[in-house]
């Protein structure tokens, strides 16, 4: 079999390579539509990356085999040291890779729309596969309008979408889109409720710290030193919580990044913390300073423990939200 490279520079002169010999040919569009034209100094498109779909029979499939060897084959298509797949295509309902035929909803209402199928078995697949490929993008499509919208009443054999059922059905995607948002939705909740948890165990070692370091303070000092005990204190409380803050974050709340050094990590995380730290002591000088200390009727009818639990639960409050999101950005495995 003899092996011919084709090449041309843009319908202008066309070149036959063989063995021994190049032969020119002059441009004709019989023979511009007979072969493969390749112009390398022409670019329409970008290509983003290669992908694959992640279909009902892939994943119960996938789900069957034990836990090493599906990882291992997740492994071998998502992640960098295997195929490294960009993109995946997901069914809107049914496909014809899917166990038996279903649609989320069969009402018109669509009261009923369940996406339960799906998170059973597919769902939990892309979620794995994100694990390994963070970046990865998603494209999903239908291949059938439930059964009742259409004039067949078959998710089979052709048929058409309803006119009457063309805002349903667009009521029907924008569910589908709904739907996996709530899945979002309801495990960053999760992830919340439990930087809550943490955050809590953390303000009672922060708190408790800075309280006994205070009165250790004022008792060595005066009334007078106030203000500077309060500092102390809460430099001192924030210091031992930021430890036990550190190793129950990464036990409960977040992902580790895999590509980040653990040296770099724990840099990063007590830098992050000192920016909350320095915010936290700024927002407890502003109540104990200038609102409490400057105001005679405060100070006359308020405790220092007091307006210092008070200012420690408003400045708490603050530097959660600041160190949440934080940690979200610079540390979670994305």
């Amino acid at each position: 079999m003899k092996i011919i490279k084709m090449e041309t520079n843009f319908k202008r002169n066309l070149f036959s390579h063989t063995d021994n010999n190049i032969k020119t040919f002059t441009y004709s569009e019989k023979l511009e539509n007979q072969i493969i034209q390749i112009y390398p100094n022409i670019e329409y498109q970008t290509f983003f990356g290669f992908g694959g779909a992640c279909t009902e029979s892939a994943s119960i499939a996938i789900n069957s085999l034990p836990n090493e060897l599906s990882e291992n084959l997740l492994n071998e298509y998502f992640s960098t040291s295997g195929l490294n797949y960009q993109f995946c295509r997901l069914p809107i309902g049914s496909s014809d890779f899917s166990a038996s035929s279903y649609s989320y909803s069969y009402k018109n209402d669509l009261n009923d729309f369940s996406i339960s199928r799906d998170l059973n078995t597919i769902i939990p697949i892309i979620h794995r596969a994100q694990k390994l490929n963070p970046t990865l993008k998603f494209l999903s499509s239908p291949w059938s309008p439930p059964a009742y919208m259409k004039d067949n009443n078959s998710l089979y054999s052709g048929g058409k979408l309803q006119k009457n059922f063309y805002q349903t059905y667009a009521n029907y995607l924008a569910y589908y889109i709904k739907a996996l948002m709530r899945k979002n939705m309801k495990k960053l909740f999760a992830q919340i409720v439990k930087f809550g948890i943490v955050g809590f165990i953390s303000f009672g070692i922060d708190y408790v710290t800075g309280l006994i370091v205070l009165n250790l303070v004022m008792a060595l000092t005066s009334s007078s030193y106030f203000e500077a005990a309060s500092l102390i204190g809460s430099v001192a409380g924030f210091t031992v919580s930021v430890i036990a803050n550190y190793i129950l974050s990464f036990k409960f709340v977040f992902e580790r990044k895999e590509d980040m050094n653990k040296k770099v990590e724990f840099i990063t995380f007590v830098v992050l913390s000192l920016i909350g730290m320095l915010l936290n002591s700024f927002l407890i000088w502003i109540v104990v300073g200038p609102i409490y200390g400057g105001n005679v009727a405060l100070q006359q009818n308020i405790g220092h423990n007091l307006i210092y639990t008070i200012a420690k639960v408003f400045s708490t409050a603050i530097v959660m939200v600041y160190n949440f999101v934080t940690r979200k950005i610079f540390l979670e495995k994305k």
